[in-house]
């Protein structure tokens, strides 16, 4: 999907665009509600991980803990550096930050119903329109301001 051309609108199309809205709009609430479980996935992941890895460094099968007494705070900070570990919370980052992009697409994409709203009106009040003065018309303003020349003498 690319994002700057859905988000885009197409004045000539108006038509088009506001039926289009919707289906596009609900794409991407879609995607943002399948990477928000995806999110919650991983996390679930970290948590059991750490809890397995958590349980082998206090029976000693962690490499280099056996036959030590770990207090909790040693076992946190070797729970906090497993490889393993690191690398889940790493991805957790980048999924938040996918996350808040498509909820920032998705946020968009509620401002773009406002603007073809709005430019629907604006075609509709023709405000897109050329204006071209005609010679009678100029010709009427010139003897109205020559009227009130005269009037103001």
């Amino acid at each position: 999907m690319n994002i700057e051309k859905d988000l885009s609108i197409d004045k000539f199309n108006l038509d088009k665009e506001a039926v289009e809205h919707s289906s596009k709009l609900f794409q991407y609430s879609e995607m943002l509600t399948e990477e928000k479980k995806n999110l919650s996935d991983i996390e679930l992941q970290l948590e059991i991980q750490s809890a397995s890895v958590a349980r082998q460094i206090r029976s000693g099968d962690y490499p280099g803990t056996k036959d030590l007494k770990l207090t909790e705070g040693v076992v946190k900070e070797i729970v906090s550096t497993d490889q393993t570990l690191v690398d889940l919370q790493r991805k957790i980052i980048e999924q938040k930050a996918y996350v808040a992009k498509l909820a920032a697409v998705v946020d968009a994409f509620q401002h773009r119903k406002y603007m073809i709203i709005k430019t629907i009106d604006l075609f509709l009040a023709n405000y897109f329109t050329e204006i071209k003065p005609s010679k009678t018309n100029m010709f009427v303003d010139m003897e109205q301001l020559r009227g009130l020349a005269s009037e103001a003498d």
